[in-house]
């Protein structure tokens, strides 16, 4: 019915008018009913950058991957799962280390149809269990959700075979090492496997990127409940979208968390690697596991000191690593990466959320010698509690702004989850079907990574350490000592907290007596520190000294060059009471130049040549050096207040070779030692 003012339409044929809308109205009609009609627009997509023909483009690959009803959003992706991303695209065709796969053991009945619907709709439930990541068209990444995803579902029958559990384990395992090909949805499959009458295995199986360690438990209930209920999601609730942390996540100021993690890791000379050769990349094979409990009566220990100091388990776990890992590698700084839960409470009903919220941050620990551990402990918690509320940024941010100095090579992970990782008990009866139990297979790029679980509280209190790492990095004999390195640290933190952190032992086993045997007082004198080392070099001159990459020296070539080296700075006026500046970076020459100035009877004042030169200056003014020692590569960027002496030149080394690896007597010195 047209209703118009006629004296303004005079001249205008209404007839043909209205012909022509009802024409346009009944092709919008036809149009909408076509199965391919409609679409997101831009507006639909706020949390990214992408314009009509992006999305178009996106529409017509993914409909054309079978996707018949289109793309419900497209999301960015969380900090974590561009970290993901990038180590599955560049693991191409190799092992790809996030391929994460949780078996539920079932006994009694098991409807597998029913338990596929149950399953089905948990993918129906969670648009993020649908995602699939690709580019953007513009250099970034997104997941894209279609509205709707069919869960690959596979059902074997293994009771006729010879040892079926075998062989399903067998085939769990290639199952679990079958990659995701993460631009196709879902990043998750089922696979029922019947191994006696009444036994079933159930591996869900999926890329990491979909899920954090929090949420297993979670799509647990959800599948077990749906089974149950025979898919009423009514008894479940309506499910918090992951999109509405994404959202959160889209209002944070990241130039803000980068500034905080800048102050946090300033000062940093070069990164924490306890494996400096490994480079990531193609993993060869998937990471290993090394299981270690920990005495029940250590762990009680452990919980009263964190109670007592009003720490977490995870801080003392975090400082007894830091004390390893500073050990290992010779640093009294070191950094290394934590797994972080990434739930931000403004984030309305967060905790039952299904997601991956995890993300991965760097730890700073500076270990100051004379400190006791109790202080170390409080000061550790402190320093982690300041950054809270800056775990949301991404690795890749936080390396772009501190730089190579902030990078680490092991991670630790805490699991402590609000829920039962089991779900239900086997007491419990879920329509004939029983939970008898529950198993989940993870892993890791990075070359080390400690993984504790604690359990219980007060006298009852278990923590479980797994150590994951990479075969081809590390053998099992080398994370066993550093397994045990890790407990005899954390009984020394259970134990006098007002012992200096200088007197946490890591050595075990037999490595003491191993070691040479360098000694004080014998035979009521003493012996100054060029004596005691010129006699252990005596006693093992083949055994290695210094080990720098590929380079090795010996305590014969070490004790050799640093005689001849000490001779020369004598003949320059080095001595007791004098100072010399080692301005050279972490390397052989470093240690054998230390060693030198030694033997003259000199204090070395150690200076990084990579420092700021105002304050190098000030170091050499305030240290009263006239002489130093570098290399050439440091040579003209010194500042040139004293007079530089390059070690590692044709001429310096000429100089070694006519100078007498005669040691050193105080009639050769400026004065005695």
């Amino acid at each position: 019915t047209w209703s118009y003012p006629q004296h303004l339409l005079a001249d205008t044929d209404v007839a043909a008018l209205t012909e022509r809308w009802a024409a346009a109205a009944a092709a919008l009609a036809r149009h909408v009913h076509r199965p391919h009609a409609g679409g997101l627009t831009p507006s639909d997509v706020p949390l990214v950058a992408l314009d009509q023909p992006a999305l178009d483009r996106l529409e017509r690959h993914y409909r054309g991957a079978g996707h018949d009803g289109g793309l419900a959003t497209v999301w960015p992706v969380a900090p974590l799962q561009a970290g993901l991303l990038f180590h599955a695209l560049l693991a191409e065709q190799s092992a790809d280390a996030y391929v994460v796969q949780l078996v539920l053991d079932l006994h009694g009945t098991v409807d597998p149809d029913r338990l596929h619907r149950a399953a089905q709709l948990l993918l129906d439930r969670h648009p993020n269990l649908r995602a699939a990541f690709t580019d953007d068209g513009s250099g970034g990444f997104v997941q894209v959700v279609p509205a709707r995803v069919d869960l690959p579902w596979t059902v074997l029958d293994l009771t006729g075979l010879d040892d079926p559990d075998r062989q399903a384990a067998r085939l769990l395992d290639e199952d679990r090492r079958t990659r995701f090909d993460t631009a196709v949805a879902p990043l998750l499959r089922a696979t029922l496997v019947r191994v006696a009458v009444d036994r079933y295995r159930l591996a869900l199986t999926n890329h990491h990127i979909l899920l954090d360690g929090w949420s297993t438990p979670l799509l647990v209930k959800d599948l077990l409940l749906l089974y149950a209920t025979e898919g009423d999601t009514a008894s479940l609730g309506r499910p918090r979208s992951y999109g509405d942390y994404l959202q959160w996540l889209a209002g944070q100021d990241t130039d803000a968390a980068a500034d905080a993690w800048a102050h946090a890791l300033a000062g940093l000379d070069e990164p924490t690697l306890l494996a400096p050769t490994h480079r990531p990349g193609r993993t060869a094979a998937v990471s290993q596991d090394l299981d270690l409990d920990l005495p029940g009566g250590l762990a009680a220990r452990l919980d009263a000191v964190a109670a007592d100091r009003g720490v977490t388990v995870n801080t003392v776990v975090q400082t007894a690593w830091a004390l390893v890992l500073g050990a290992l590698t010779g640093r009294d700084d070191v950094v290394f990466g934590a797994t972080v839960s990434g739930r931000p409470p403004q984030v309305t009903g967060i905790e039952s959320m299904v997601g991956l919220f995890i993300n991965t941050v760097p730890v700073r620990v500076t270990v100051r010698p004379a400190e006791t551990l109790g202080a170390l402990l409080d000061r550790v918690q402190a320093e982690q509690a300041a950054m809270l509320d800056h775990h949301h940024i991404g690795l890749s941010a936080i390396e772009r702004r501190v730089g190579a100095a902030a990078g680490f090579d092991t991670l630790t992970v805490f699991e402590s989850y609000p829920v039962d990782r089991a779900g239900l008990t086997e007491d419990t009866d879920i329509a004939g079907m029983r939970v008898a139990g529950i198993s989940g297979h993870d892993a890791t790029h990075y070359p080390l990574s400690i993984v504790a679980h604690p359990s219980g509280s007060g006298d009852t209190a278990t923590l479980h350490l797994r150590l994951k790492y990479l075969p081809e990095v590390f053998d099992r004999a080398t994370v066993e000592t550093v397994a045990h390195r890790v407990e005899k640290v954390l009984t020394a933190l259970a134990g006098d907290l007002h012992a200096p952190a200088a007197a946490v032992d890591v050595l075990v086993g037999d490595e003491r007596a191993a070691l040479a045997p360098v000694r004080g007082p014998v035979g009521g004198t003493t012996r100054t520190l060029p004596e005691v080392f010129g006699a252990t070099a005596a006693a093992h001159p083949d055994a290695v000294a210094i080990v720098d990459g590929a380079a090795r020296w010996t305590y014969r070539r070490l004790d050799d060059w640093s005689t001849r080296a000490a001779r020369i700075l004598a003949d320059l006026g080095v001595g007791p009471e004098t100072f010399v500046a080692l301005g050279i970076s972490r390397s052989l020459h470093s240690v054998a130049a230390m060693w030198a100035v030694t033997k003259t009877g000199a204090a070395f004042v150690p200076v990084d040549p990579n420092y700021p030169t105002d304050r190098i200056a000030f170091m050499l003014a305030d240290s009263g050096a006239a002489l130093g020692l570098t290399t050439a590569a440091h040579h003209d960027t010194l500042p040139g207040t004293v007079r530089w002496l390059p070690v590692d030149t044709d001429d310096f080394a000429a100089r070694l070779a006519a100078t007498p690896a005669v040691p050193l007597g105080d009639a050769d010195r400026r004065g005695p030692l």
